[in-house]
């Protein structure tokens, strides 16, 4: 039997992957993927494919700086988080009804690939496919866990996976496409979403004129996902952060507010090399299952 052990990187995209050009499904042809139709598609040397149908990279993708920072935060002052996610992520899927092939826990908006990597790491057995709209963090995610291939595409418009096949659905602090991800779930399938509430980094935001969280977030969500999918748990995961000069650094240059450094480079430079900066992390854990879905079985 194959197994995704065995396969080559291009078989194992292949097997989950349809043209962006034609929707066609894909064929591996040693380190490229070509359909019928002769859309061509070659895997870059690190690991991954690029499947965006524009050329060169997206205004709003994370830089190569932006992903390492992401990459030593996660494995730093998130650690509990990326935990919470995976145990989550794990009890959510154990309620699926087996089948022949190996699970695939799909990460939208996969950024380098840790919270999906974790998650892989908490369910023995599966599979994982990590999207992003960056080159950069495509290439950090392709290396994250050796079950993991990656692939960069546009979350929020077309993500050219076949129908049907994803068992699990990761989106933290992700954008979010729920007609998508509706099309890409299995019957029963479930979708695990991070969301930070209004008290994630408050004393930060309180201290500094960094960029805020937008009121009613959790709102806008349940709003969003209410035409497809209905919320069947939720886990609040909150824990202290000690945060140094250089975990500050990398916490404010990983995510949007690397795009305006004017408003934060001075106020951690002015800060000592020994300081220790206290703050709440806070997030809302949610899983979804489609509103369509059966009832789930009540417990033993």
């Amino acid at each position: 039997m194959i197994t995704p052990q065995t396969q080559t990187t291009a078989e194992r995209l292949a097997a989950i992957a349809c043209c962006p050009c034609c929707a066609n499904p894909l064929r591996a042809e040693q380190t490229s993927l070509r359909c019928l139709q002769g859309h061509r598609f070659d895997l870059a040397r690190q690991g991954y494919v690029n499947l965006l149908r524009q050329q060169g990279q997206p205004r709003n993708a994370d830089t190569a700086p932006m992903v390492a920072a992401r990459q030593r935060i996660l494995r730093g002052p998130y650690t509990p988080l990326r935990a919470a996610v995976a145990a989550f992520a794990a009890q959510h899927l154990s309620h699926l009804a087996p089948t022949a092939a190996a699970p695939l826990l799909l990460d939208a908006g996969a950024g380098p690939g840790l919270y999906l990597a974790a998650a892989l790491d908490a369910c023995p057995g599966a599979r994982g496919c990590a999207l992003d709209l960056s080159k950069e963090a495509a290439r950090a995610a392709a290396r994250a866990h050796p079950e993991l291939v990656a692939m960069v595409a546009d979350v929020t418009t077309q993500i050219p996976l076949h129908s049907r096949c994803a068992d699990l659905i990761l989106s933290a602090f992700a954008p979010r496409n729920p007609e998508a991800f509706a099309r890409l779930l299995r019957p029963g399938a479930r979708i695990i979403t991070a969301q930070p509430l209004p008290q994630h980094l408050a004393e930060l935001r309180a201290r500094w004129p960094i960029l805020g969280l937008h009121p009613g977030k959790e709102e806008a969500l349940h709003a969003l996902m209410a035409p497809h999918f209905t919320p069947i748990d939720t886990q609040t995961h909150a824990w202290p952060l000690a945060l140094t000069r250089a975990d500050l650094t990398d916490l404010l240059a990983m995510g949007p507010n690397a795009f305006h450094p004017e408003r934060w480079q001075h106020l951690v430079a002015a800060l000592s090399a020994d300081a220790l900066v206290e703050v709440s992390g806070a997030v809302r854990l949610c899983a979804w299952q489609a509103t369509d879905a059966p009832p789930r079985p009540a417990p033993d």
